[in-house]
């Protein structure tokens, strides 16, 4: 079972594990989602 990051809940696999695209991209959509929501868009 993984671990978890603080702030963001991201995905934190062992050493042990294969690499898992999966997890990648949950981590990245996750991060995604979280940046889109802070950044202020200022209009040109």
């Amino acid at each position: 079972m993984p671990n978890y990051t603080k702030n963001l809940n991201l995905i934190l696999p062992k050493e042990s594990e294969n690499y898992d695209a999966e997890v990648a991209n949950t981590n990245n959509k996750i991060i995604d989602d979280k940046l889109g929501n802070k950044v202020e868009k200022v209009p040109r």
